[in-house]
């Protein structure tokens, strides 16, 4: 914990230059540039609020104007689904320096966090222009909602985290992620409100994501606001799996550079 503690001090250099080059290079050819980090959650949130419209889908939203309720729900959720999959992501991108130059692999922990945190601010930034244009006002609610999605990047972090040591060496790992990802988007209260009975309302009590969509929904919109507690607790355990995550990424870090490249 010590030498983790001595390198992450001494990363944040090398951190913020990971930072930099990835977010340039990944908008570098791009005619529309960060316009993209909005398209996700924007269109899913599109979707959802046509079939609602369409009646399609009949989801009760309450006092909350739908478009606004489904549009925070899904970026919220982008907010989960970039810190789970950004550390695999930025670890496989860099295992060729890593084989070859002595660095402090914390550095990749902390740029991977870094980029999820500037598409957030940019995500958030149109959250508060849209919740203006409803009519909802300014409140300490925004101030603490940026709260809940920090934590709700640690707990993507920590899962991401746990999963490198196996998906640096097998691409099975990113690509089951994935379709986990897809499946936990249906058993989260994105687009539709926590179910008050039956099998859904169990499965999403133990969702760990629940608390966060639901606390941050009712900051932004001024609503009731649920699952605090839930949302304290698993902000607990996700910190200390934090850094449970991180001392397995660096006892594993010889280990998987060894495989990759034998």
């Amino acid at each position: 914990m010590r030498t983790i503690a001595s390198d992450l001090r001494g990363s944040r250099e090398l951190a913020w230059r990971l930072i930099v080059r990835d977010i340039q290079t990944r908008y570098r050819q791009s005619a529309l540039g960060l316009v993209w980090t909005l398209v996700p959650p924007i269109v899913t949130a599109i979707i959802f609020i046509f079939l609602n419209r369409q009646k399609i889908l009949n989801v009760s939203s309450g006092e909350i104007p739908y478009p606004v309720f489904a549009l925070v729900g899904a970026i919220t959720w982008q907010v989960f689904v970039e810190s789970t999959t950004t550390p695999l992501r930025v670890v496989r991108q860099n295992l060729a320096i890593v084989s070859k130059v002595a660095v402090p692999i914390e550095a990749f922990v902390m740029a991977s966090m870094g980029q999820v945190a500037f598409t957030t601010l940019i995500q958030y930034s149109v959250v508060l222009v849209i919740l203006a244009v409803a009519g909802i006002p300014f409140s300490l609610g925004f101030v603490a909602a940026l709260g809940t999605l920090a934590l709700l990047l640690v707990l993507g972090t920590t899962l991401g985290l746990l999963l490198v040591p196996l998906g640096a060496l097998y691409t099975d790992i990113e690509r089951g992620m994935e379709t986990a990802l897809r499946f936990w988007f249906f058993v989260t209260p994105v687009v539709y409100p926590t179910p008050q009975s039956g099998v859904l309302s169990w499965i999403f009590a133990i969702n760990p994501v629940s608390p966060f969509i639901t606390v941050t929904r009712g900051l932004l919109t001024g609503s009731a606001v649920e699952g605090v507690g839930s949302l304290a607790l698993v902000s607990g355990l996700a910190l200390v799996g934090l850094g449970f995550a991180t001392i397995l990424y660096r006892l594993s870090v010889p280990v998987f550079l060894e495989r990759s490249t034998a």
